[in-house]
């Protein structure tokens, strides 16, 4: 068991439960709300190792919670990658501005969601990517 903590916040409850389930197995404490503000609440309480955040999101998007994270991210209290279904250059380039670490692409597989998951938590300079 590694015991670092994932919050998901995914909108859609099969992707969500599903990563929840495939980092549980692999001995991560995972949360998943399927709400952004949700997340946002447990992210501020309690800051995660890793944030994992879909960006369409009804209502409270994750260009949202990434606006009001700014500065944890920017402090580096917990590394973020998003997910978006959207392979455009500029979503990538305004993530990073927002010192995302990860830009994830649907559909990801579970064996490359567990080895981004584990580089970016578990590796040294993953902090740094």
């Amino acid at each position: 068991m590694t015991g670092r903590r994932v919050v998901i916040i995914e909108d859609n409850e099969a992707l969500g439960s599903l990563t929840q389930f495939t980092l549980e197995l692999e001995g991560y404490q995972v949360e998943w709300f399927a709400s952004g503000r949700e997340g946002l609440a447990a992210v501020q309480a309690q800051p995660p190792d890793l944030l994992l955040l879909d960006l369409a999101m009804p209502r409270f998007s994750g260009w949202d919670v990434l606006e009001c994270l700014k500065d944890q991210i920017a402090r580096r209290d917990f590394v973020v990658a998003i997910i978006t279904a959207s392979a455009d250059p500029e979503i990538k380039e305004q993530a990073r501005a927002l010192g995302v670490a990860r830009v994830l692409v649907k559909p990801i597989s579970a064996g490359e969601l567990v080895q981004v998951v584990k580089e970016m938590i578990e590796e040294p300079c993953a902090k740094t990517l």
